[in-house]
């Protein structure tokens, strides 16, 4: 999935993730995105043959939509939380993330 660097810090702006497979097309996902008018990257996980659960979701152990992670300057995941958080809490956090020493990326 694409992800765009912030101009300063650790900052990701993650894409949202449509979740089912099933009967996703890129067809139905320019649909979907038009319909919503989302300004947002919208990105469809990779399957996994064999499994249920799509790679991304495989490997941060995500429960669902909306889920957030959050990484540090050096690249590690500092939160993954399922469910909706505080518009103010999360801007601490990230607040918090950037005022790191560190590399910035």
């Amino acid at each position: 999935m694409t992800q765009h660097a912030c101009s300063r810090g650790p900052c990701r702006l993650a894409p949202q993730v449509f979740e089912h497979h099933d009967v996703m097309t890129p067809r139905a996902l320019e649909v979907f995105i038009h319909e919503n008018r989302l300004p947002i990257p919208v990105a469809v996980d990779e399957p996994v043959p064999g499994h249920p659960l799509p790679r991304t979701m495989r490997h941060y152990a995500l429960k669902g939509t909306p889920s957030l992670l959050l990484f540090g300057r050096d690249g590690e995941l500092r939160l993954n939380h399922f469910g909706a958080l505080d518009d103010m809490l999360v801007g601490r956090l990230i607040g918090q993330l950037m005022a790191e020493a560190g590399p910035a990326h």
